[in-house]
């Protein structure tokens, strides 16, 4: 039953991360899209 909840524990920390990465890439694309086009 321990091992279960243990992957599940380690599934959520994987979505997050993965989440968190997705939304980092977001920001810095926005980033170069349209804060920087401004500046050319």
């Amino acid at each position: 039953m321990e091992s279960r909840k243990d992957n599940k524990l380690r599934y959520n920390i994987a979505i997050a991360i993965v989440y968190i990465i997705g939304i980092i890439l977001l920001l810095q694309l926005f980033n170069l899209q349209i804060v920087n086009r401004t500046r050319i």
